[in-house]
């Protein structure tokens, strides 16, 4: 909440915000403080809360996306992606501390599928431009750094789940 306001605060202050982050960053920010302290107060709603900072994550980097490559006529697309890149990981990282690892590999690989439909619309719609190629190569390189992030915390998760699996398993036989 606190980096959210940061930025929202800062982005206003120069100018730099979009009119959907002027509204969606306070939005995001009042939810899941209120959120978070109804989690607090009662351990039932710790779930909620989780889900719900999820699918907020999920929806609006998913818009933020939308928006940012919707406009292929901008001259600043590659500055915005490349900047808007490196919170992507956000997502998958949440998917995977918020479920289990079979559901947060669906989910991911559902964030990554849907995130790639306004990359290939972008670069469809900007096939003949001259600044194709570093826009191209900003796109994939989101794409598959995306599939690796998938990938290693797939890996940690499974490592986890067996490292779980093999510690009840000598607690078990040291009781025997």
């Amino acid at each position: 909440v606190v980096v959210i306001l940061f930025i929202w605060v800062t982005e206003t202050s120069l100018r730099l915000i979009s009119s959907f982050d002027f509204i969606a960053h306070p939005v995001l920010a009042i939810s899941l403080t209120a959120l978070g302290i109804l989690a607090v107060r009662n351990q039932k709603y710790l779930r909620l809360f989780e889900i719900a900072g999820y699918s907020s994550v999920f929806i609006y980097f998913l818009i933020q996306i939308t928006l940012l490559l919707g406009d292929p006529s901008r001259g600043d697309t590659t500055r915005r992606v490349s900047t808007f890149a490196q919170w992507i990981p956000v997502a998958y990282v949440l998917a995977f501390l918020v479920f289990d690892t079979k559901y947060a590999v669906i989910f991911s690989s559902l964030f990554w599928g849907l995130s790639l439909v306004p990359g290939v619309r972008y670069i469809v719609l900007t096939a003949l431009s001259t600044r194709i190629v570093e826009d191209v190569l900003i796109l994939v390189q989101v794409y598959m750094s995306s599939v690796m992030y998938i990938v290693l915390l797939l890996t940690i998760s499974m490592l986890r789940e067996r490292y779980i699996h093999t510690r009840a398993t000598a607690e078990m036989m040291a009781e025997v």
